[in-house]
């Protein structure tokens, strides 16, 4: 069993370096609500895997957090990701995915849906990204920070964010 983990750990690192298509990152996304004058927060590192010009895999883990609310937020979010448009520096992408997180007093929340977002290419390595909204379904039992209420729609000012991305 070992071995076999061994073997399986190598293959992926040799996958992963022999076209260097690792993406790292993250995003930081701050929202004050006049009406209830809190703020919430996230800090959400990524690491991603192009599998093509087109295609790409990863996830987010990282915390949120809300003023009013005691203790952070565990977040983890799988995502893949189709680029649709490239034009110079700027692209456009679409990602599916979901998000779990948890709460210090066992709250739980998720959501499933698709992100539109844009790719600002500053040199080789760098770039800027940002998610545009939300559009699916999500379930908030508890009202965890940096997830969106319960139901389903499209949620433009809670799901903006943006983030700096390093690929090797």
């Amino acid at each position: 069993m070992k071995k076999f983990l061994l073997i399986a750990v190598m293959a992926v690192l040799g996958a992963v370096s022999a076209k260097a298509q690792v993406r790292l990152g993250g995003e930081v996304a701050v929202w004050y609500n006049n009406d209830t004058e809190n703020t919430s927060y996230a800090f959400m590192p990524e690491i991603g895997y192009k599998l093509n010009n087109h295609w790409e895999v990863g996830t987010q883990i990282g915390f949120t957090g809300h003023s009013d609310q005691d203790g952070l937020n565990f977040k983890f979010a799988p995502f893949a990701r189709y680029t649709f448009l490239r034009a110079g520096i700027f692209s456009m992408f679409g990602e599916g995915g979901f998000a779990v997180a948890t709460a210090k007093h066992k709250d739980t929340a998720f959501n499933i849906g698709l992100r539109p977002g844009v790719d600002v290419e500053l040199s080789e390595h760098w770039s800027l990204e940002a998610h545009l909204g939300f559009l699916g379904f999500a379930a908030n039992k508890g009202g965890i920070a940096g997830m969106q209420q319960s139901g389903f729609g499209f949620d433009f000012a809670n799901g903006t964010s943006f983030g700096l991305i390093y690929q090797f």
